[in-house]
């Protein structure tokens, strides 16, 4: 899986809170790219379509969440809480 945020805490959100805290994953390897060896072209839908049920699994208001309240999460864009600047 690869993914990108405006931040590492933010990773470390997604990775520590919904991968590694899922029962079914035995192994989880982290690592932080910092540079490419060649360009990397990622499609990211800037306008994702609306849904009261995040992706992340977290149930009930994003605002909600411990992650979003410490900042590690910045908010879900389906859900139109979103609090980060990359979208």
């Amino acid at each position: 899986m690869l993914f990108f945020s405006e931040s590492v805490a933010t990773l470390e959100a997604i990775v520590n809170g919904h991968i590694r805290s899922n029962p079914s994953v035995s192994d989880v390897e982290f690592n932080i790219i910092i540079t490419a060896e060649k360009e990397l072209i990622v499609p990211v839908i800037l306008k994702p379509a609306r849904s009261t049920d995040p992706r992340c699994g977290m149930r009930g208001n994003c605002r909600d969440c411990p992650s979003l309240k410490s900042k590690k999460c910045m908010g879900c864009p389906i859900t139109g809480q979103y609090q980060g600047s990359f979208y």
